[in-house]
């Protein structure tokens, strides 16, 4: 296993971020091969997470994508991955619904988020619209 060296604060930050009693949410950007990715992996290998990375493709790719992260966090070793959900907004719920049955906070990860928004010209207000309406209400 390689060791991850170095971001020490935005470690720190994400997990002070993870422990607050509210709904957070971190937005990682910046240039391309700094590790933002690892960065990512490295703050949720040891807490309950759906990670995802977006492709550049279409829609349909990318859902087909968000949807086996969520069904392989509901069932691990599921043998069907031909179900998907049949929208974002649809996918977004079900993210809630699952970290309602959680014992701890989980993390929902979207990484490469450019690629969803680029095939999905709606998807951005729809994860705003149950970021604001179902995410933060619920915590």
């Amino acid at each position: 296993m390689n060791e991850f060296i170095g971001r020490e604060i935005e470690l720190k930050n994400l997990n002070n971020m993870y422990n607050s009693d509210k709904f957070e949410m971190a937005v990682i950007y910046g240039r391309r091969r700094v590790g933002k990715t690892s960065l990512i992996k490295q703050f949720i290998s040891n807490k309950p997470a759906i990670y995802v990375q977006g492709v550049e493709a279409t829609a349909e790719t990318n859902l087909r994508f968000l949807s086996n992260a969520i069904l392989d966090f509901e069932e691990p070793g599921r043998v069907n991955k031909h179900k998907t959900f049949y929208d974002f907004a649809e996918a977004f719920e079900e993210v809630q619904d699952i970290a309602n049955n959680q014992n701890e906070k989980m993390i929902f990860v979207m990484d490469e988020y450019p690629y969803f928004a680029e095939a999905s010209a709606e998807i951005s207000s729809i994860l705003q619209y149950t970021i604001d309406h179902i995410y933060k209400e619920k915590k």
